[in-house]
């Protein structure tokens, strides 16, 4: 379970002063994983299935004995069983793992976490989305996981550069809010008309799960009934209960400056997607950035696509009233083309439904549009300028380039040339946020 019931302050504090030692910003930490041969030959062959084995963890001398260890991810893991056969090139020659250190042992703890994921960043040749964007989260003053490089090993064979990144869960909320980070955390279901049954609510809940923690998913009930009615006239009740209108504007400043074509406002295969909601002792409900390697492309997949792979319908904006919404919220509506990007990165084709059809995303953009265009007017001057972002990649090329000249999965002249690429579409990033600042909400 995720659960936690520490409250007091003083594990709060030890949360926090541990795990800051797994998150140092200067410091690229070697895991080295040791497990029955047997063990690692069924997590290369039949890991689909995301059954955790038994390993033992050595980080920097210290070592953590019999964790739960397995492979991870939805498309990017999935895409790498064809038919039944296991794919080994591509973005699947090194696949994401989350080590869990409470699967076998209940009392484990890692810094005082629970788990913690390894993730391969097979899809991004720079190894900088995810960080960045996190990064960014965080600056303009959201939560968000850290995220930090590590090099990793099984059974003394070097797999190669992944990044450390902080599982969202019940150890996560009590860091980010000490002594109140107990509520509910629910991952990747949205306030819809399309929930059918509480027990689409529960298979989201990812805290106070288990039944010693007497669980109770009313508080989403409500929260759904909430924003699924939501109206400019009702607000007092319907809104502002529940959200905090300009942490949800900040979310989606970074969510459109990084191109995030696989987030919350992405609707398609039927939900949007790399999200978690957590439920505050204020009674608000906090949005949760996820799985941000789908991040810093030169186009947005979906929304302002590149001219050139033949885009039939691009998706109209959040800030766009659509000429129609499907009368099931997830009923389908813009297909996109074939021919759009690398099959290995994601779906190549399907049917998307506007973020203006959603109740909350339309209020948003309705309501508060003069808002957003502040938020972000005011990061573009910040932490979105050439600069700052050059800046950071500085650093962060520098730490990581002995890595990258022994990465297995990648030549090192590879990875330069991805990384001027990365450089050079950040002034497109700029100016297509700075174009999208100077729209307004609108009729298709």
């Amino acid at each position: 379970s995720d659960a936690d019931t520490d409250t007091d302050t003083d594990a709060d504090t030890d949360i926090t002063e541990s795990s800051q030692w797994v998150f140092d910003e200067g410091t690229i930490r070697i895991y080295r994983l040791t497990m029955a041969a047997d063990d690692w030959t069924h997590l290369q062959e039949e890991g689909v299935d995301e059954e955790y084995v038994s390993a033992d963890l050595e980080v920097d001398g210290q070592t953590w004995n019999n964790i739960g260890v397995r492979l991870k991810g939805s498309y990017s893991l999935d895409s790498c069983w064809s038919m039944g056969t296991r794919l080994w090139d591509g973005h699947c020659q090194k696949i994401s793992m989350k080590l869990d250190f409470t699967e076998f042992d209940d009392t484990l703890r890692f810094k005082e976490m629970k788990k913690i994921n390894l993730h391969s960043m097979s899809a991004d040749l720079t190894k900088m989305h995810e960080r960045l964007g996190y990064h960014l989260f965080r600056a303009i003053g959201l939560v968000a996981p850290r995220s930090v490089p590590a090099q990793v090993y099984v059974n003394d064979t070097y797999l190669g550069i992944f990044q450390a990144v902080e599982n969202v869960d019940g150890r996560f909320t009590a860091n980010r809010f000490p002594g109140a980070g107990d509520g509910n955390l629910f991952k990747e279901i949205w306030p819809s008309s399309e929930i059918d049954s509480a027990d689409d609510v529960w298979d989201a809940l990812k805290t106070n799960d288990e039944p010693e923690d007497n669980p109770d998913i009313s508080d989403f009930i409500e929260f759904n009934e909430a924003l699924t009615a939501v109206t400019a006239d009702n607000i007092d009740q319907n809104l502002f209960p529940y959200v905090n209108v300009d942490e949800m504007l900040k979310f989606l400043v970074v969510d459109r400056a990084i191109h995030n074509w696989d987030g919350p406002l992405s609707f398609y295969w039927g939900a949007n997607h790399n999200y978690y909601w957590y439920h505050r002792e204020s009674g608000q409900w906090l949005l949760i950035p996820w799985d941000l390697d789908k991040t810093f492309w030169e186009y947005d997949r979906y929304f302002a696509p590149n001219p050139d792979e033949g885009i039939t319908t691009p998706v109209p904006g959040w800030n766009v009233i659509p000429n129609e919404c499907p009368s099931g919220m997830f009923g389908g509506m813009y297909t996109i083309a074939e021919t759009i990007g690398p099959p290995e990165e994601g779906p190549a084709s399907n049917t998307f439904v506007a973020p203006g059809c959603d109740p909350l995303i339309s209020i948003l953009a309705s309501m508060y549009w003069d808002d957003f265009v502040s938020h972000g007017t005011t990061f573009m001057e910040t932490q979105f300028t050439l600069e700052n972002l050059n800046s950071i990649l500085d650093i962060w090329q520098a730490q990581i380039d002995s890595v990258m000249q022994i990465e297995p999965t990648l030549s090192y002249s590879e990875w330069l040339v991805e990384m001027e690429t990365l450089r050079s579409h950040l002034p497109k990033l700029r100016s297509d946020l700075a174009t999208h600042l100077a729209d307004s909400y609108r009729h298709e």
